[in-house]
C-alpha cells in the first residue's frame, strides 16, 4: 500500500499568505488574497481600502495562475507602463511553487485567519487606539481623567469563565496580547464604555462585538454566520462614515 499526501488547505497570517500566493503585501497594489480590490494610494505612501461602489471581482485559483504567467511573460518581454517596467499584474508577481500541488486551490485553500490577526490584533486594536489617540475627534476618550475612569471600570468587572484571563489595565495597553484584546472586545468594552464613548460610536462598536461573539460560539448555525456577516458588513460601512478613509486599512 502506498500513501501519497496531498495539500488541501492552510491557515496563514497576512504576512505569510502574500509570498504563498506570490502577491503584494497588504500595502501594495491589489494585495487582497481573495478579491481584486486595488485600494487607493495615500499621500503618506500607505494604501487604504474605501468601500467601492461596485464589488470587486473575486480572485480565483485560475486567474491567480493566469496573472502570474502574464507577469512573467511581461517581464521577459520588457513591457513598460508609463515608462517603467511592469511590477505586477493585479498584484501578482509570479507563479507560486504551490501551483505544483495538483489538488491545492491557492485561493480557496487559504483559510481566512479571522480571530487573532483580523479581529483582535486588527480591528479591535485599531479602533480602540483611534479612541485613545485622535484628540480632536468627537470619539476621543484618551484624556488621563477618562482613561483612569475607564480603567477603574474595567478592573472592577467580572469576566465570564469563557474569558480565560483576568482584565488587564488600560495603562498597559501597549503590552496587550491577542487574548487581552479578545476579552476587551467580547466581555468588557460595552459595559465599560457606556456613558463614556458617545452613543453613536458605541452602537457602531456593538455591531463588531455582536458579530464576533456569534462567530466565537461553540455552536455556530448557518443563521449565525449570515447574521454575523450582516453585522460586520454594517460595522465596516460605519468605519468609513464615522472614522474616515484613514481607518480603512
Amino acid at each position: 500500500m502506498i500513501a501519497k499526501p496531498s495539500l488541501l488547505g492552510g491557515c496563514l497570517d497576512s504576512v505569510a499568505r502574500a509570498p504563498a500566493q506570490c502577491v503584494h503585501q497588504y500595502n501594495g497594489e491589489c494585495p487582497c488574497n481573495w478579491c481584486l480590490i486595488c485600494g487607493e494610494r495615500q499621500p503618506d505612501g500607505s494604501r487604504k481600502f474605501p468601500i467601492p461602489e461596485i464589488s470587486p471581482s473575486l480572485r480565483t485559483h485560475e486567474n491567480l495562475l493566469m496573472h502570474g504567467r502574464e507577469f512573467l511573460q511581461s517581464v521577459e518581454a520588457g513591457v513598460k507602463v508609463n515608462g517603467k517596467l511592469i511590477t505586477n499584474v493585479y498584484g501578482v508577481k509570479g507563479v507560486s511553487p504551490l501551483a505544483c500541488e495538483p489538488k491545492f486551490d491557492m485561493v480557496k485553500g487559504l483559510i481566512v485567519e479571522v480571530m487573532m490577526h483580523c479581529a483582535w490584533l486588527g480591528s479591535a486594536k485599531q479602533i480602540t487606539k483611534a479612541w485613545m489617540e485622535h484628540e480632536k475627534s468627537p470619539y476621543y476618550i484618551g484624556s488621563k481623567v477618562t482613561v483612569t475612569l475607564l480603567d477603574k471600570r474595567i478592573m472592577s468587572l467580572k469576566c465570564p469563565k469563557e474569558a480565560r484571563k483576568y482584565p488587564r489595565s488600560l495603562f498597559d495597553l501597549a503590552m496587550w496580547k491577542s487574548r487581552d484584546w479578545e476579552n476587551w472586545s467580547l466581555f468588557l468594552s460595552l459595559a465599560a464604555l457606556l456613558g463614556i464613548l458617545p452613543d453613536r460610536y458605541l452602537k457602531h462598536w456593538a455591531l463588531f462585538v455582536e458579530g464576533m461573539h456569534l462567530l466565537h460560539s461553540t455552536l455556530i448555525t448557518p443563521a449565525d454566520v449570515d447574521l454575523s456577516a450582516q453585522l460586520l458588513a454594517e460595522f465596516l460601512k460605519g468605519v468609513q462614515i464615522l472614522y474616515g478613509i484613514g481607518e480603512m486599512t
